[in-house]
């Protein structure tokens, strides 16, 4: 995140996705040698992923409710019993609405709710080779609606009724949606379902829904404000004291100061008449301090014959798991349930059929509670793709088919945390048993105060994985630019570095992280981008190795990890692809085949050291470190 003005865009209502530069061209050394990465990327481009995520989102959505349908058509029932279950259906499934049973015109057998006269609104008499027939969108009883239509071996229509609020309310502001009549029903700046008139000239940025005809387009607006948004909490700095006593004995004396937040040696703290930079100075230069820095705001940012999961989504839209030989390694091992995974995130849906039976106790860092609920999406969409229940006919495959999920709540509702939050969850996590830790969060401000709980959790053998961040530039993003962190960028289906990936030495390898379907709040599935998506790959992979090797430490997991990765762009490691993009079957082999770590040559791959260790550091004068402070705020900026 950056002081200077950005553009963010929210991709799948998830993930705040700043891209500024140009879409990697190839994975061939010589493109990389020739391509020049750009400081930016078009706003077409840029809303093209958006787009994308968007209309196939849409389009598994209408596909799930007209399978649905089409099984109820080939069920024999009286008409007293369909009507029976059409009402159980709207009880239990929220997106059915009303039902109907249509012959030769006639309306045979309907719940209470179906409309009056569906013949005004679908068209059951034309000449079609479609399974199923789909009305235009509309409104009732200020309801988004819209009809979806399949007909038996008995020339009968089964008709649903379909609520389209979750469309809405998922595409929100992000986007505009025609019909296939060109008419927009729904607009970024129009909340309710609205008729409009599309323009003639072409629209770019377009994606279709071919199930419904519908186009959805996304036409970003420039942001005309000079003015700048800092990326921590004015007036406010995370403390750490040299103990828990220090900081009571130290705030009984300082009661003009007021206490944000307190885990244990740490507080969060604001003075009523001072700045952030005053309050750095001033507080640096108390020996009861340890530490003292601004509280940043962290945003969320082919495969060999195997095992073959049986989830619905699987085959038709996971290509991401195959990318990474997930099914060959699958035939390895599949995880073990005492290997947990903490998701440092939005929370998790816990009542989501494709995840709550793999969760463990959690936290939410945020009102130091145990409601861990994901009122955002991103947590929960991260956590499916590293862990989901697998193997169970429902939904998506995970990573890992049985290692457990800890979530642990360190960004709001929309998708930010502080400092504070982020540090409190790396060690509560730690202390609570995590062997592994994603990070799908970031800035691009190192922190002492942050790189201590790094350093801990670390030094307790925690394989911890983050995302390297989403704006395209060569800038390291934190925690993911630590060396005890694996740094994981994005790629899409071609191998190609994704249009949004940051990219730099510290990159350690990279997955698939573009149009990636996983888990959502409210039980649904919905498709993302970022390398958000792309970490929780690396994490379920880290799982899968702590489950069928418990003896090895972190330091030879993430060795493992780098090592057996397939090489991308110039031979060994480079700052687009790190190592190269994850191999689950790779990793997992080398482990069966009893290989050490060692014989994987690790001297030729050691990690780059971006950052440097500890206790190498020189505490920086007090004074000299305000000024440094002060002068790199005022060059991001830009008026």
């Amino acid at each position: 995140m950056r002081v200077s003005k950005r553009w963010f865009y929210l991709l799948g209502v998830i993930l705040l996705l700043s891209v500024s530069g140009v879409l990697w061209l190839g994975n061939q050394e010589e493109n990389l040698a020739e391509e020049e990465i750009q400081p930016q990327i078009s706003n077409t481009e840029r809303d093209g992923i958006l787009a994308k995520d968007l209309a196939l989102t849409s389009s598994l959505f209408i596909q799930q409710l007209a399978k649905q349908l089409e099984e109820w058509s080939k069920l024999d029932f009286s008409g007293q019993t369909l009507t029976q279950q059409f009402e159980k259906e709207i009880r239990e499934h929220p997106h059915f609405h009303s039902f109907g049973l249509i012959k030769n015109n006639h309306v045979l057998v309907k719940t209470d709710d179906f409309p009056a006269d569906p013949f005004k609104l679908i068209d059951l008499n034309g000449k079609s080779n479609r399974t199923f027939i789909y009305s235009n969108p509309y409104s009732r009883n200020g309801k988004p609606l819209m009809l979806i239509a399949c007909q038996d071996d008995r020339q009968q229509w089964f008709v649903g009724e379909v609520d389209l609020a979750f469309i809405r309310d998922f595409i929100g502001d992000m986007a505009s949606v025609a019909d296939a009549n060109g008419h927009f029903f729904i607009g970024g700046e129009q909340p309710d379902v609205q008729v409009k008139k599309k323009p003639q000239q072409k629209l770019h940025n377009e994606e279709r829904v071919p199930e419904v005809g519908w186009t959805i387009v996304v036409q970003s607006k420039e942001d005309d404000s000079n003015e700048s948004q800092a990326h921590y909490r004015e007036g406010e700095v995370l403390v750490k004291f040299t103990s828990a006593d220090a900081a009571d004995s130290w705030l009984a004396d300082h009661r003009h100061f007021k206490v944000l937040r307190r885990f244990q040696s740490y507080c969060v703290l604001k003075h009523p008449e001072r700045s952030t930079a005053e309050l750095i100075q001033e507080l640096q230069q108390d020996p009861s301090i340890v530490n003292v820095d601004p509280n940043y705001i962290y945003t969320k940012q082919e495969a060999t014959a195997g095992n073959v999961p049986n989830d619905e989504f699987f085959g038709p839209y996971q290509w991401n798991l195959s990318q990474i030989k997930a099914e060959a390694g699958w035939d390895i091992t599949v995880g073990e349930e005492n290997v947990v995974i903490a998701v440092l995130d939005t929370g998790v849906d816990t009542r989501h059929q494709d995840l709550a039976d793999k969760l463990v106790e959690g936290f939410n860092v945020l009102d130091e509670s145990s409601d861990f609920q994901d009122n955002h999406g991103h947590g929960t969409h991260v956590a499916g793709i590293a862990a989901a229940v697998t193997n169970n006919l429902t939904g998506i495959a995970g990573v890992s088919w049985n290692n457990t999920i800890m979530p642990v709540k360190v960004l709001d509702q929309n998708g930010a945390g502080g400092l504070f939050e982020v540090i409190n969850g790396i060690i509560w996590a730690t202390d609570h048993g995590a062997k592994v830790i994603n990070m799908s969060l970031g800035d691009d401000e190192h922190s002492d105060l942050l790189y201590d709980a790094v350093r801990y959790a670390y030094e307790h053998d925690v394989v911890l994985v983050a995302a390297a961040g989403n704006d395209n530039v060569d800038v390291p993003m934190y925690p993911a630019a630590y060396p005890e962190v694996l740094a994981v960028s994005a790629v899409d289906h071609l191998q190609e570095k994704a249009a949004f990936s940051n990219y730099g030495d510290y990159i350690d390898v990279t997955a698939p992280g573009e149009h990636i379907p996983s888990t959502f709040i409210n039980n649904q599935y919905v498709f993302m981008s970022g390398t958000s998506m792309a970490a929780p790959h690396v994490a379920g992979l880290a799982g899968l190795i702590r489950s069928f090797n418990p003896d090895l430490s972190n330091r030879e997991v993430m060795d493992l990890i780098r090592q057996t990765a397939d090489d991308l762009g110039p031979i060994g490691h480079d700052p687009y692809f790190g190592y190269g993009r994850i191999n689950v079957y790779q990793a997992l082999d080398h482990l069966s085949k009893e290989k050490s770590i060692e014989e994987l040559d690790a001297a030729e791959k050691e990690a780059p050291q971006t950052f440097p260790q500890q206790e190498e550091q020189e505490p920086p004068e007090p004074v000299p470190f305000v000024i440094k402070w002060i002068n790199r705020l005022l060059e991001r900026i830009r008026f």
